[in-house]
């Protein structure tokens, strides 16, 4: 019905609610490629149309307070975090060669947002400049320095062994194997990945990693659209065996 009407003013009445809430409902696909949007989604765009509704109003492009009635849902997202075991089986996962490397590539961005705390936005604007000399000359000393995108405040995020394993397995142009990274470290390579001392690591190490065998850009993380990094550790998940029943009370 709202595709058939022109784009008046008129449009925004009480009975446009109603229609724009059903089209989202049952036309609208997500970014999964699924019909209908989540309530949050929906709301937000609403809050949006009041919004602009509102300043036209005090403009003098219309008279309708019709809009103000428009509700604006909103739901605080239910989070459940990932057990330790899971954690490790994801960072089994992302060493297994056998994996695609799309999978691995999620499944290393994840590691390193759930090993930083990072938005993911904010993941995808790091550059290797970005890591900072820490106290001493140890790299599990140095911190990551930026300004968040959603706030433009600074924050210093400490690295761990999770986030610099992920940073060295991003800075190669492929997922290192063991082998390549210790080739790099003029290391043994006879240790697994996951035994690897990155306490012995020197802050000028990650440096001479990405001039001997840098990527084309200088990201520290694997560069994916959010909408695709959501669909894909999904198939992670599925292909790691996290089904877990979770129980929801209302």
């Amino acid at each position: 019905k709202l595709r058939k009407q022109a784009m008046e003013w008129s449009l925004f009445d009480d009975d446009f609610y109603s229609l724009w809430t059903d089209y989202f409902l049952h036309d609208t696909k997500n970014q999964y490629g699924e019909i209908g949007l989540v309530n949050n989604t929906i709301g937000k765009y609403f809050r949006r149309l009041k919004t602009f509704l509102k300043w036209a109003l005090k403009r003098g492009y219309h008279t309708s307070i019709a809009y103000t009635s428009y509700k604006s849902p909103q739901e605080t997202p239910m989070i459940y975090p990932l057990k330790e075991s899971q954690l490790r089986t994801l960072v089994s996962f992302t060493d297994d060669m056998t994996n695609s490397l799309e999978h691995r590539r999620t499944a290393s961005l994840f590691l390193f947002l759930a090993s930083t705390g990072m938005r993911f936005y904010d993941s995808q604007r790091l550059v290797i400049t970005d890591i900072h000399r820490g106290t001493n000359n140890s790299l599990m000393s140095s911190k990551i320095k930026l300004k968040t995108q959603k706030t433009d405040n600074e924050v210093i995020i400490p690295l761990i062994k999770y986030s610099i394993k992920e940073i060295l397995r991003n800075l190669s142009t492929d997922l290192m194997d063991t082998k390549t990274l210790y080739s790099y470290l003029e290391q043994k390579n006879n240790v697994p990945f996951e035994e690897f001392r990155f306490e012995g690591l020197q802050f000028e190490d990650i440096q001479r990693i990405y001039k001997t065998h840098g990527k084309i850009d200088n990201h520290l993380t694997p560069q994916i659209s959010n909408p695709e990094f959501n669909k894909l550790i999904k198939e992670v998940a599925e292909l790691c065996e996290f089904n877990d029943t979770i129980k929801i009370q209302s």
